[in-house]
């Protein structure tokens, strides 16, 4: 498990992966569909992700698996399930 800061969301809804970076240089990408789903519904809107700190897991291929957001009442991990 690694922890992060996001400092960049880029990617297109039709490539189907987006790239998550992180202040520290770190990056990971992040499913189109249910990841961007959950970053929304964790944030409240896809403008207030940039800053947000959070504890995240990847699989063996770069792909987010899953995250909890840092210092939050909704402390909550969050799998990327299909």
């Amino acid at each position: 498990m690694k922890r992060g800061t996001i400092s960049k969301l880029s990617g297109n809804i039709m490539s189907g992966l987006w790239q998550l970076q992180f202040e520290n240089g770190d990056s990971c990408h992040i499913e189109s569909r249910n990841g961007i789903r959950q970053l929304v519904n964790c944030f409240g809107d896809i403008k207030n992700i940039k800053g947000q700190e959070i504890d995240y897991k990847v699989d063996k291929y770069g792909v987010l698996e899953g995250f909890s957001q840092v210092e939050s009442e909704n402390e909550k991990w969050r799998y990327l399930e299909n």
